[in-house]
């Protein structure tokens, strides 16, 4: 299982993702379920910030592959909703 810094590094280290935090909700979720986080942050579409927010569940990420398919996901959402906003 790839821990929270895993992924917020590597997310974070594309210019487009910096600033995208991964923590757990609150200690109470922390202490049900560990391996359940949020994903949030801050995307500009046309100029235009958005907050965005994800839960995760870290048991599905294994790999370097993995994060790879997670940033490209993310990546081309915002894609799509900056082309739908045209």
């Amino acid at each position: 299982m790839i821990t929270i810094r895993e992924i917020q590094n590597f997310l974070n280290s594309f210019e487009a993702l910096r600033g995208i935090e991964v923590t757990h909700e609150n200690d109470i979720k922390k202490a049900i379920a560990p391996h359940v986080v949020i994903l949030t942050g801050m995307v500009n579409i046309h100029g235009t910030p958005h907050l965005f927010e994800a839960e995760l569940n870290l048991m599905e990420f294994h790999n370097r592959d993995d994060l790879i398919l997670l940033g490209g996901t993310i990546l081309k959402a915002f894609e799509k909703a900056g082309v739908q906003k045209l």
